[in-house]
């Protein structure tokens, strides 16, 4: 059997034809755990009752199988600990419990973790924990014997820093987190993190901040770092990243909370209720029609002791009259990138703008690489299936039929069908503004975002008209229908109209507000 031994930093190769020295031709895989023991004290001189033989991040001790069954192989390299050589050390667990560990300067720190992680409490996983020493607050490093520890250290227990998951949006960051305004102890190995949205904050605040949101019934976890232009200065910027928990290293029982919470308010949600951003309470849906999204937070009242509106749609405080118009509710933002963004060749067609919204639902995406089929990943265009071509903008399942062929569609200019009346799916031909390049240029921006809200205000005022001809049609049907029922009743049971419930209901019906029927 081949074997290489570590002890004390000194290598050793059993049975190698480099190394005359320690060759034991009767040691087999088929040899029990005393000839080995035997042999490793031939070759290095330590006692078998002291010999602690480590495999990676586990121990192999002595079961009276033979070493093909205790998992030995050909060529293994074994570490070597010195038994005598324990130390005992005491963890400071997440709950603040303190418990006392035996362990040796050749252990891996898994192995470390593992005890700390048998002893109950906190159920923190291995891989999301770290261990700091307190009395020089260093971070014991990962893959390396533990011989920093002396006897009687005592070590944090810790959730381990979010950058060993490599996520390319979360940025780690030496500045004060936006909550507690503390700089990081340790930036080196535990870092603040700088969220997509630019807010800086430690992992443990970011892990509360997600825990706290869920409870109080968001179904997405939004920033909550202050920025002005927002609804009471909230950036409210979306954090939904499926991996969040892993990242920011929740234990078990906080993970199967925080999903299970948050698959119930995601139905809540579905189910037409809206949150408020401020205080995160969940609300009916104010009306059905899609155009009206003034929403009001009785709970924010009570609180602040005013009146706060917002649109659910975009987060933003109400500041307008029946329509919302913030930025996001209009695509400005949107379309200043889809104006503005480069432009690069893919499948040998050039001229082709990185950024394309989809056709089907708005949402925008940039290309990177591979070929111009795409497919939306939002839920919606998930279940439709709903796929296009970034160059043409036409649906994937009828892209190769078209007789025109694959032309790079015009940049897009999306149109809020919220304010124009659009149905939810825009046709390709509806949803492009296609101007001449010389109009463009000879325009100035200015007059043409003057003129897009004077349309704008237009055909919000021609849709109040038509409600009102709507309304004023049903109140005159109420009273055909009233009468007729008046008329069908005296001829019939010659009842006097008066002492009937008719009035009563009529005067109910009226009284209805169309939007919520309508």
């Amino acid at each position: 059997m081949l074997l290489r031994l570590k002890y004390n930093d000194v290598s050793y190769a059993i049975n190698t034809v480099g190394s005359p020295d320690h060759q034991y031709p009767d040691l087999t895989l088929e040899s029990k755990w005393p000839d080995l023991a035997e042999v490793i004290f031939k070759v290095c001189g330590l006692p078998i009752e002291d010999q602690m033989m480590l495999y990676y991040n586990g121990e192999i001790t002595n079961n009276r199988q033979s070493l093909a069954s205790m998992g030995l192989f050909n060529n293994m390299e074994i570490r070597l600990a010195d038994k005598k050589k324990n130390i005992r050390v005491t963890i400071i667990k997440l709950d603040g419990v303190e418990v006392e560990v035996e362990c040796n300067n050749e252990w891996f720190p898994d192995q470390l973790k593992l005890k700390v992680y048998n002893f109950g409490g906190t159920t923190l996983i291995c891989e999301r924990m770290a261990l700091v020493i307190e009395r020089d607050n260093t971070r014991i490093k990962e893959y390396q014997p533990v011989r920093q520890l002396v006897g009687g250290d005592r070590i944090r227990q810790m959730r381990d820093s979010f950058m060993t998951y490599g996520e390319e949006q979360f940025k780690p960051s030496g500045e004060r987190d936006c909550i507690s305004l503390e700089l990081p102890e340790n930036p080196d190995d535990f870092p603040h993190c700088k969220m997509p949205c630019g807010h800086i904050f430690s992992s443990e605040s970011i892990r509360q901040i997600m825990l706290s949101q869920v409870n109080e019934g968001a179904h997405e976890i939004r920033c909550p770092g202050l920025k002005e232009g927002r609804l009471h200065g909230i950036c409210n910027a979306s954090w939904d990243h499926p991996e969040m928990p892993d990242i920011f290293a929740m234990t078990v029982a906080e993970e199967e909370e925080f999903l299970m919470k948050q698959k119930e308010n995601l139905l809540l949600f579905v189910l037409n209720y809206v949150q408020c951003p401020t205080c995160r309470v969940l609300i009916p849906r104010p009306s059905d029609d899609p155009k009206l999204t003034r929403t009001h937070c009785d709970k924010c009242e009570e609180t602040e002791g005013v009146a706060i509106d917002f649109c659910y749609k975009c987060g933003e405080e109400w500041k307008y009259d029946d329509i919302c118009m913030s930025d996001d509710c209009t695509f400005k933002k949107q379309n200043k990138i889809l104006q503005e963004c480069a432009i690069v060749e893919i499948d040998y067609i050039s001229n082709v703008p990185t950024v394309r919204a989809c056709t089907n639902c708005n949402t925008l995406y940039e290309h990177l690489e591979a070929c111009r089929h795409m497919k939306c990943k939002t839920p919606k265009c998930k279940n439709e299936e709903f796929e296009y071509c970034h160059i043409c903008l036409s649906e994937w399942t009828s892209h190769y039929t078209d007789e025109n062929g694959c032309r790079v569609a015009p940049r897009q200019v999306l149109k809020n069908p919220h304010i124009y009346g659009l149905p939810a799916k825009v046709k390709q031909e509806d949803a492009l503004h296609i101007e001449p390049e010389e109009a463009k240029q000879e325009e100035p921006e200015q007059i043409q975002e003057e003129q897009i809200i004077e349309e704008q205000i237009s055909l919000a005022d021609m849709l109040d008209q038509i409600e009102d001809q709507k309304i004023l049609l049903i109140h005159q049907i109420d009273q055909i229908e009233f009468k007729i029922q008046q008329r069908v009743i005296k001829e019939q049971q010659q009842i006097d109209i008066e002492n009937t419930d008719y009035n009563e209901h009529y005067e109910h019906g009226s009284s209805i507000n169309p939007c919520s029927i309508f």
